[in-house]
């Protein structure tokens, strides 16, 4: 699989969070998680941002945001253990799943049908490549 910073040509990173850290652990002790070192590095490096990957449009939201928009979207309400971390900026949420003891990069339209979730990769990688190449719904 290729590094999938080639596929973010078009992606509009955001100016990088001072404290990035206390964000994360704020984020790791309020929803009882451990994030993905592989979305901390993102993180890191582009704090969220926006544009197109392949034909898909990413939205992912500012480690600042993290946190006000699973409580706005009340995610722990309607399906705990998920973190929202982004969207298409249409009707599909990307979001964290740690339901099952290992981490998804997963899909979920917003109305939060649990059997609608599609799990895209395990690590940013694949889930890049799946936006990349198109291939969410496969």
């Amino acid at each position: 699989m290729n590094d999938y910073k080639s596929f973010l040509s078009e992606f509009n990173s955001n100016e990088p969070c001072q404290d990035i850290k206390s964000h994360i652990e704020k984020i790791e002790e309020i929803f009882n998680i451990k994030l993905p070192e592989d979305y901390i590095s993102f993180m890191e490096q582009r704090n969220g941002g926006e544009g197109f990957v392949g034909e898909n449009y990413l939205g992912i939201y500012q480690i600042e945001e993290i946190i006000k928009a699973n409580e706005d979207y009340e995610v722990e309400k309607y399906i705990p253990g998920l973190l929202l971390i982004g969207s298409n900026l249409g009707g599909e949420a990307f979001a964290l799943d740690f339901r099952i003891g290992k981490t998804n990069y997963i899909m979920i339209p917003f109305m939060f049908d649990e059997e609608d979730i599609i799990v895209l990769s395990q690590n940013i990688e694949g889930f890049m490549f799946k936006l990349y190449n198109d291939e969410l719904f496969d």
